[in-house]
């Protein structure tokens, strides 16, 4: 998935967050996979820190690892 797109899941930007909410519904219940690549993770996990603090980004990060393959 784009960067932007995992940004708008853990962001929960409007208008787009309703799409790719039911695309992380259809991951959660194991019908889909979802990927990411390793520099779209380095960068949602730099734009995370920089506008949430540590534990929310910690916990967002850690269930966006749970949720797609990197």
């Amino acid at each position: 998935m784009d960067t932007n797109v995992v940004l708008d899941l853990l962001s929960i930007r409007k208008p787009f967050y309703d799409s790719i909410a039911k695309i992380a519904t259809l991951a959660e219940k194991q019908k889909i996979v979802l990927v990411v690549s390793q520099i779209s993770f380095a960068t949602v996990n730099y734009f995370l820190t920089k506008f949430e603090n540590n534990k929310v980004a910690r916990v967002q990060l850690k269930w966006l690892m749970n949720m797609y393959k990197v």
